[in-house]
């Protein structure tokens, strides 16, 4: 989420970078082991914000767009998402990640 949960839609790339870069290197730092998911904070961001968080060294990344992707090949580093509120239980759970939905029937 970078280190201060920036705006990337209305952030300049040099202090996006910046955030991106430094927020991986610190969590890595403090519990050694490599970071190489990435949420967008918000879910607010740019098409050339995508290829920084690629510069950044990340793999992946997720969006605020609710879902599972279901395309052969999504992009690693603008995937949908399953919001998990921890209230489920575990028969929506499940429904919710073989299907990205909530259950229909409550």
């Amino acid at each position: 989420h970078t280190l201060t949960h920036l705006n990337m839609s209305t952030s300049k790339s040099e202090s996006i970078l910046y955030e991106l870069v430094e927020s991986k290197l610190r969590i890595e730092t403090r519990f050694q082991t490599p970071v190489r998911s990435f949420a967008y904070p918000f879910g607010l961001y740019r098409p050339c914000d995508v290829e920084l968080v690629r510069k950044s060294g990340y793999t992946s990344a997720v969006t605020v767009q609710s879902g599972i992707d279901t395309s052969p090949n999504p992009e690693p580093l603008q995937l949908k998402r399953v919001k998990i509120g921890g209230k489920e239980s575990l028969r929506d759970f499940a429904l919710r990640m073989r299907t990205g939905m909530r259950a229909w029937n409550k």
